[in-house]
């Protein structure tokens, strides 16, 4: 499978939230965020054309990735850094 690289999270790295949205991109779907072991330790909706506010103040510091899978079957991803 192809993950695109449309998915946009900043601020990167961060302490309490970030922000997730898709660019150029009009479609809705799944968001997943993943640890580096693969564990979902996140999962919500994304709706067309949003700004995704996600507060991660519950996770611990390290990497994780971001995966949106939409409802046309396309994938798109990227990682970030909690503080």
């Amino acid at each position: 499978f192809h993950i695109e690289d449309n998915l946009i999270t900043y601020p990167n790295p961060a302490s309490n939230q970030i922000n997730i949205q898709l660019q150029n991109v009009d479609c809705q779907g799944k968001i997943k965020i993943l640890n580096l072991l693969g564990e979902t330790v996140y999962e919500d909706q994304y709706w067309e054309n949003e700004i995704k506010t996600i507060d991660i103040g519950f996770l611990n510091s390290g990497t994780y990735f971001i995966i949106m899978n939409t409802t046309d079957n396309r994938l798109f991803g990227c990682k970030f850094v909690k503080n």
